[in-house]
């Protein structure tokens, strides 16, 4: 439990350090001034990265990634996430399954290009 509990806060950390040294940029639409919503591909999935989640309040259906090997593309949100645990056991079993791959797909949401590695 308390070493999950520093996995949690490492990555926490990890991740706000990352968003200061990135910064947020957002594309604003020139006439209204409000933050452009997400891309929407050929088949109404929206695509987009973890900084405009930030800035819209809700996630798009493919989410930015970039492998182990630099290879940038999009993973399904559910894929990454999963479903939310139903029971602690659930939950221990989940951070206990140690590293997976999912697929890095094109903006298209079909055409597979590669795995992103989970863990």
């Amino acid at each position: 439990m308390k070493r999950t509990l520093q996995k949690i806060l490492l990555l926490a950390l990890t991740a706000v350090v990352l968003l200061s040294l990135v910064g947020f940029s957002y594309e604003k639409d020139p006439e209204t001034g409000d933050l452009s919503a997400y891309s929407v591909n050929a088949s109404g999935q929206t695509y987009g990265n973890k900084n405009q989640s930030i800035a819209l309040g809700y996630m798009p259906d493919l989410l930015a990634a970039e492998n182990e090997y630099g290879l940038c593309g999009y993973v399904y949100v559910s894929d990454l996430y999963g479903d939310t645990p139903s029971s602690r056991q659930e939950a221990l079993l989940a951070n206990s399954r140690g590293s997976y791959y999912i697929p890095l797909y094109a903006a298209d949401g079909k055409t597979v290009i590669g795995r992103f590695r989970i863990g």
